[in-house]
């Protein structure tokens, strides 16, 4: 198989997954009182679902998916509050996300014209009119107007900040899958001034430390152009893997008043020497923090969202399957040797191949349940069949 075509039937495997917890977000919120971290998730779904989308070309998925994405982070900002309507809307556009990424799979031609209903919804929901391709005036009509030259030559004005404090600190799988904080913050470098403060007041001592265990947090003051959805974006693929605020200052200033350099014209941030307290300047910016225990909520243990997974081809589970069956029956011939020596029912060896058998089940359990497969996603199909009934009696 060709590598892009690898490539891209790895895509619509992972948009299975993305299918499957967008399509269960929604039924909680639909369900529940609106959960942040749920639509979060599926937010991040659809985003990631665009963004492949995306890079092999499939520009009305792109398209339709780009709408769905910005209602819902309007709901996740609170922009938006959850209706009947608008969840009506949102389950639909699910199914239809779900329609033209099985389209596109199958290699079936989508046009604009197939979705100009559900961008509608989308487009009513959101308050805005229908985007439409702009049409050639008939007539040319010359509008003589006149041009301002004043302050032309003069300084160009400097752009207004906004400021925002973000306390940052690594969970222990943040590492594990990879990531850098280092590369975080030359991501936020490049919204604006950034001062970066290390808190390392929680670093026990040489002797206490534990090697997967990140004691070390940040926190950032950031003043940029930018609005607090964007600074989200940076840390997107982090996101419950690490404990984040990002939090509004309120003051607006200009870039001729920031005096802070860069985070590129410091030393590394890996290299630098750092104290436990931040700079009284940046002290003043960020809002005092009431106690250690209140400084922010941590992130809930267990998450909503779907469980990480790893993807197997099926044959080489099908041999781990054949291969424990073996290891059961040769622990079965090997207990009918042991029996047929007549040993006393307290023997070791007798007792070992007791603890064998048991291990050998456990294992033979847990392949198999591998193996099997989830009909919860079967079930969920039903929601959409109820869906699609009830806007034909509609109609």
């Amino acid at each position: 198989m060709p590598v892009q075509n690898s490539i891209r039937e790895t895509f619509f495997e992972e948009c299975e997954d993305l299918l499957e917890a967008l399509s269960e977000g929604l039924g909680q919120i639909a369900e529940s009182e609106t959960d942040a971290e749920t639509v979060n998730a599926v937010f991040r779904a659809v985003h990631s679902i665009k963004g492949g989308a995306g890079a092999f070309g499939l520009d009305v998925l792109v398209q339709f998916a780009h709408r769905f994405e910005t209602v819902l982070d309007k709901l996740r900002n609170d922009e938006m509050e959850k209706t009947p309507e608008l969840m009506r809307v949102l389950l639909r556009s699910g199914d239809i996300l779900a329609d033209l990424v099985e389209a596109a799979r199958n290699e079936e031609d989508s046009d604009a014209q197939s979705i100009a209903a559900p961008l509608a919804d989308l487009d009513a929901v959101l308050g805005t009119q229908p985007q439409e391709e702009a049409t050639p005036p008939t007539e040319f009509e010359f509008q003589p107007m006149t041009l301002e030259l004043d302050g032309l030559a003069g300084t160009p004005e400097d752009p207004v900040l906004s400021q925002f404090s973000i306390f940052f600190k690594p969970g222990p799988d943040l590492f594990a899958n990879g990531h850098d904080p280092v590369l975080l913050f030359g991501a936020l470098e490049q919204l604006g001034s950034l001062q970066v403060a290390l808190e390392a007041s929680a670093l026990p001592s040489f002797e206490a430390l534990e090697q997967t265990q990140p004691y070390l947090a940040w926190t950032i003051a950031l003043a940029t152009e930018e609005t607090e959805t964007v600074i989200h974006e940076v840390f997107e693929f982090v996101e419950g893997l690490c404990e984040l605020q990002i939090t509004p200052l309120g003051n607006e200033i200009t870039s001729s008043e920031i005096e802070a350099p860069p985070l590129s014209a410091t030393s590394d941030v890996s290299q630098a020497e750092t104290t436990a307290a931040p700079d009284q300047e940046l002290a003043q910016q960020i809002p005092e923090r009431r106690g250690k225990d209140a400084r922010r909520t941590p992130r809930p243990k267990e998450q909503k969202g779907p469980r990480p997974t790893l993807r197997v081809d099926l044959d080489r589970v099908d041999r781990l399957i054949n291969t424990v069956g073996e290891l059961i029956i040769n622990q079965a011939m090997i207990a009918q040797r042991i029996g047929e020596l007549g040993l006393p029912s307290g023997d070791e060896v007798a007792n070992d191949l007791e603890d064998y058998k048991l291990l050998a089940r456990d294992i033979q359990e847990a392949v198999m349940a591998i193996r099997a497969q989830p009909v919860k996603s079967l079930f969920q199909r039903m929601g959409r069949i109820g869906r699609g009934h009830s806007k034909t009696r509609e109609a």
